[in-house]
C-alpha cells in the first residue's frame, strides 16, 4: 500500500478542481450587458430569456428570476397568505434559508427528522407532525438526489397543504423523468457560487399557477403589476430582481449544465464501486425507481464511527491530504441553530433546542461530502478519488 500523504506520501489527486467553469463565452455575454447600458430587467431582456429557456428546460409555464434562493423560498410563501400561528414543515438537515424563509413571513417551522439513507424528509415522520396548523411543506431535494414526490404530494393533498419543492441542488434532476421543479405549487432554485448553475448569487422560482405567478412577480418589484405603469403599486413587495449581468452569465453558464450533469454522474459511478468495496464508508442514496436523473450537488457517504479507532475528523483530514475537498457537512441539527430559540415554537414540539431526531442526528455525525467541482472532468479523476 502506497504510503498517506497525511503521513508524508504522494498526494493521490493530482488533477485539479476548477470551479466556476468560464470562458470567452462568459466575457463576451457579460460585456454586452455592460456596453447596451441595460443593466436592469426593465429596460434589458436576458432576465426574461432565461427564464424562459429555464421554464421550458424543466417543464413548468412560468419562472421568475430573483436576487437569491432565500428569496426564491420568502417570495411564495408570503404570498401564498402563511401567517403568524401557521405552520410549516420543513427537513431538519437543509440550509437555514430553507427554515428561515418560514420564521421571516411569521410563520412557524417545524422540523422534520431525515432518512439517514436518502438524507431527505423521513415522510413517516412528516405525516405525524401534520395538525390543523399545518399549512405548507418545503421538501429538499438533498444533493440532487429526489424526495418521494408522489408519496409526499398525495399526503399534501389529504391534508391540503402548499408545496413548495427546494431544489438549490437538483439543476436538471428527474423524478420518474420529469424535472424536479415540476412536481409542486413551486419550486425554487438558487444560483449561488457552490451551485451546480451558478451566477455568483441568484434564484428563480417555478409554478404552472396563473394567479400564484402574478402575485409572485409583484411581490418581487415594489409591488408593481405585470404591464401597468411603472409608479403604480397594488401591494407591499420589495425589489429582489436579478440583474441582467446575472442573467446573461446565467444564459452561457446553462449551455454547459448537460455536460456537466453527465460527467458527475460518471465519476460518481466510480466512486460509489469503490465505497461498496470498502468496510468503513456507507453507501447512501441508493438508486430508486423514481430517481432516474441526479445531479451529485455533493457526492455522500457515512463514515462509521470508531472503526479502527480513527475518528472522522482524522479520517477527513487524510482524504483532504490525499486532495479531496471532502467535509463532514452541517454540524450539528438545523434546529440546534440559536435564532430559532427566539421564534414560537411548533403546537406539538417542545422547544428546538430540546429536539432529538435520530436520523439527522446520525448524519450529522457521519456523513462526508464531496463537492460537485470534484466531480467534474474525465473519469481519471473520478478514479482518482476513488483510489484516494
Amino acid at each position: 500500500m502506497a504510503k498517506l500523504a497525511i503521513c508524508g506520501g504522494e498526494k493521490t489527486v493530482t488533477l485539479p478542481s476548477i470551479w466556476p467553469v468560464i470562458d470567452q463565452r462568459d466575457e463576451t455575454a457579460l460585456l454586452e450587458v455592460l456596453r447596451s447600458g441595460k443593466w436592469f430587467r426593465y429596460n434589458g431582456t436576458k432576465n426574461e430569456e432565461f427564464e424562459k429557456k429555464f421554464a421550458g428546460y424543466c417543464g413548468t409555464k412560468y419562472a421568475l428570476a430573483v436576487t437569491n434562493g432565500t428569496a426564491a423560498i420568502e417570495i411564495p410563501l408570503a404570498v401564498s397568505g402563511i401567517e403568524p400561528g401557521d405552520e410549516v414543515i420543513v427537513p431538519s438537515y437543509t440550509f437555514f434559508s430553507t427554515a428561515s424563509a418560514v420564521a421571516f413571513v411569521g410563520a412557524t417551522p417545524v422540523f422534520c427528522d431525515i432518512d439517514p439513507d436518502s438524507f431527505n424528509m423521513d415522510l413517516d415522520h412528516f405525516e405525524t407532525l401534520i395538525n390543523e396548523r399545518t399549512r405548507a411543506v418545503i421538501p429538499v431535494h438533498f444533493a440532487g438526489y429526489p424526495v418521494d414526490m408522489d408519496r409526499l404530494n398525495a399526503l399534501a393533498k389529504r391534508h391540503d397543504l402548499i408545496v413548495i419543492e427546494d431544489c438549490a441542488h437538483a439543476h436538471g434532476a428527474e423524478y420518474k423523468g420529469k424535472k424536479l421543479g415540476s412536481l409542486s405549487d413551486a419550486s425554487t432554485f438558487s444560483f449561488q457560487a457552490s451551485k451546480n448553475l451558478n451566477s455568483g448569487e441568484g434564484g428563480l422560482i417555478l409554478t404552472n399557477h396563473d394567479e400564484l405567478y402574478q402575485k409572485m412577480f409583484t411581490r418581487h418589484t415594489c409591488g408593481r403589476k405585470i404591464g401597468r405603469p411603472w409608479y403604480e403599486h397594488h401591494a407591499i413587495g420589495s425589489n429582489l430582481r436579478l440583474s441582467e449581468f446575472q442573467a446573461a452569465l446565467l444564459l452561457t453558464q446553462f449551455e454547459r449544465l448537460e455536460d456537466q450533469l453527465e460527467q458527475r454522474n460518471r465519476n460518481a459511478a466510480i466512486m460509489e464501486a469503490a465505497l461498496d468495496a470498502t468496510n468503513v464508508l456507507t453507501r447512501v442514496q441508493h438508486p430508486q425507481p423514481f430517481a432516474t436523473r441526479r445531479t451529485y450537488h455533493l457526492f455522500m457517504f457515512r463514515y462509521n464511527p470508531g472503526i479502527e479507532g480513527v475518528s472522522r475528523d482524522l479520517f477527513l483530514r487524510a482524504l483532504e491530504a490525499e486532495g479531496v475537498s471532502a467535509f463532514g457537512g452541517y454540524p450539528a441539527p438545523l434546529y440546534m441553530q440559536p435564532a430559532f430559540e427566539t421564534i414560537p415554537k411548533p403546537k406539538n414540539q417542545g422547544p428546538y433546542n430540546t429536539l432529538s431526531l435520530p436520523g439527522v442526528e446520525q448524519c450529522c455525525r457521519e456523513s462526508v461530502w464531496i463537492t460537485q467541482a470534484d466531480l467534474l472532468g474525465d473519469e481519471e479523476k473520478g478514479r482518482q478519488i476513488a483510489r484516494a
